[in-house]
């Protein structure tokens, strides 16, 4: 074989592997290669169990040497009397992910009750944080049900936090001496492919057999897999740790938006299994459009057939046409069935607490002896953003309605947890929705719609429009405060023009009011045509035509 000058000879050697390991015999032989690497490979040593793991992480913060609980660090206090405090580090990268306390301090006195709350963005209040958080929301039913000075709630929750970082911050969070730990997480759990934190080559190579042997059904399964493993350790780390520090423990099942789009294109199938699925998702979407309902379920029926239930499009369009026929619950499962379908392929990501978390949390309580509030169980239909009072912000945060029924849920297990005697019946009526002002819940409304947009999937599979859930948003907000005008003007001044233009005084003043991980989720630079024609259509009817500010504003 000759090299050509200048060239690397090791392609010319590569491209000649290729063209042996391109035949039956070879991919064979490759094949043989490949699982024995893997077996004789040294992957080091075996993860630590996770008995193993509480065990370290209780020996960390049950000591005499305090540590550092998140984002605050402990202080040197003065006389040997004096508790130690744990400062804020106002320098830290995720500063904005945490709640706004400054200094934490430990529990001095028998009451009030110390309830911990931990969890993701989720249980964090996003987009309302820190104006109104879970946290907040559980303190008013505690309050309304036993009077002030009997619980106390302190907010640890974090945005983007994964399971790893839950576990450490349950045990970091046993030096304030809560009385009950209320964890609220699981959106965050679902493992996902092509790749998962901590993947090795051996999970490679099962992932590998799992498709030959099984197809992308065999992907789906192997994620699954994965995840009820991390559920499981997590939660028996959970229970470890809460027993090591005598501390009473809840877990929250996040409820999801099943009406969240979570559409995903086919993934490849054998044959002309694509192609079919393509005709029958555009039959579907043809039964749809002219309320054909049984030819809609038929056509989605078929789909399923050909991808072995690993599309969400699948599962949604069935949900469609069975709610458009009245099977409200048969639709409600087929909706769940696309949450599910979507966590194994889950990029852009959309984070949802799947079924197999749901399992596994129910399924732990009595081996790790918590107490579990089944959100989902609960069974509250979300009327959507159309609604005043909608539950969801967009896939699984919560709106100020969600946030009262989640919690209202959450503050009687508490009760029922740490009570020993059921308190006198309070003449207190129980807490309303909270309440935020007008112009906070239209801010909301109006991030909510700029996240529906720009955070979703492609709009040409079929699934409610970005944009039709994007207008129901704005037209919430006007309905909220129409005073954000000005701010929808602002924002159609700077995204109707190229980026690098001068931000408007009133979208200057928008963007100091938002913490940086919601104005970069929301607020990014550039043109953004549909947004901007999404606010003029939305606009209520005014005398004179529509007009964006000056650029001198």
């Amino acid at each position: 074989m000759d090299a050509v000058l200048g060239r690397d000879p090791r392609r010319d050697a590569c491209d000649a592997l290729a063209r042996r390991l391109v035949t039956p015999d070879g991919l064979t032989t490759a094949t043989l290669l490949e699982r024995t690497r893997g077996a004789a490979s040294d992957e080091g040593p075996p993860p630590p169990s996770a008995a193993d793991v509480a065990e370290t992480i209780a020996a960390r913060y049950l000591g005499d040497t305090p540590a550092p609980i998140g984002i605050w660090t402990p202080t040197t206090p003065d006389t040997e009397d004096c508790d130690v405090a744990f400062e804020r580090d106002a320098a830290a990268t995720t500063r904005d992910w945490w709640p706004p306390h400054e200094r934490l301090a430990t529990k001095r006195s028998l009451l009030p009750l110390r309830v911990i709350l931990l969890g993701e963005s989720t249980a964090a209040g996003w987009f309302y944080a820190p104006t109104l958080t879970p946290a907040t929301v559980l303190a008013e039913h505690l309050d309304a049900s036993r009077g002030r000075g009997i619980y106390e709630v302190l907010d640890l929750t974090m945005v983007n936090q994964q399971a790893g970082d839950l576990v450490e911050l349950a045990g970091a969070a046993l030096q304030l001496a809560p009385d009950v730990l209320v964890v609220f997480a699981g959106n965050n759990w679902p493992q996902r492919l092509p790749s998962f934190p901590g993947a090795t080559p051996a999970d490679a190579a099962r992932a590998a057999d799992a498709l030959r042997a099984e197809g992308m059904a065999g992907l789906r399964r192997v994620a699954e897999d994965a995840t009820r493993t991390q559920v499981q350790d997590t939660l028996e780390i959970l229970g470890r740790v809460a027993d090591a520090g005598d501390v009473a423990l809840v877990v929250v099942i996040p409820e999801v938006s099943v009406d969240w789009s979570r559409d995903r294109p086919v993934p490849w199938l054998p044959g002309d299994g694509a192609a079919r699925w393509h005709a029958a998702h555009a039959k579907a979407l043809g039964a749809l459009e002219i309320g054909a309902w049984p030819a809609a379920a038929e056509a989605a029926r078929a789909m399923l057939a050909l991808d072995g239930g690993v599309s969400p499009t699948s599962h949604r369009l069935l949900g469609d046409a069975l709610a458009a026929l009245g099977r409200v619950d048969e639709a409600r499962a087929a909706h769940r069935d696309a949450v599910d379908a979507r966590a194994w392929d889950n990029v852009p990501p959309i984070p949802s607490a799947t079924s197999v978390v749901r399992e596994a949390i129910l399924a732990g309580a009595d081996g790790w002896d918590y107490t579990c509030v089944d959100l989902p169980g609960l069974r509250v239909v979300d009327p959507g953003p159309a609604s005043d009072h909608p539950l969801f912000l967009d896939y699984c945060h919560l709106a100020t309605d969600g946030m009262r029924v989640a919690m209202g849920a959450v503050a009687a297990a508490v009760r029922r947890l740490v009570e020993s005697e059921p308190g006198a019946k309070s003449r207190r009526p129980a807490p309303g929705a909270p309440m935020v002002t007008p112009s906070v819940d239209a801010a909301v409304r109006f991030m909510s719609a700029l996240y529906t947009a720009h955070w979703g999937e492609p709009p040409d599979l079929g699934g409610v429009p970005r944009g039709c859930r994007a207008r129901e948003w704005l037209r919430a907000a006007l309905r909220a405060a129409p005073d954000i005008d000005a701010s929808l003007r602002a924002y159609v001044a700077e995204r109707g023009v190229p980026a690098g233009a001068v931000l408007s005084a009133e979208r200057q003043r928008l963007a100091a009011a938002l913490p940086e991980l919601e104005r970069l989720s929301t607020l990014d630079d550039g043109l953004d045509p549909e947004m901007v024609n999404a606010i003029r259509e939305c606009w209520p009817p005014r005398g004179d035509r529509w007009r964006p500010p000056s650029r001198s504003a």
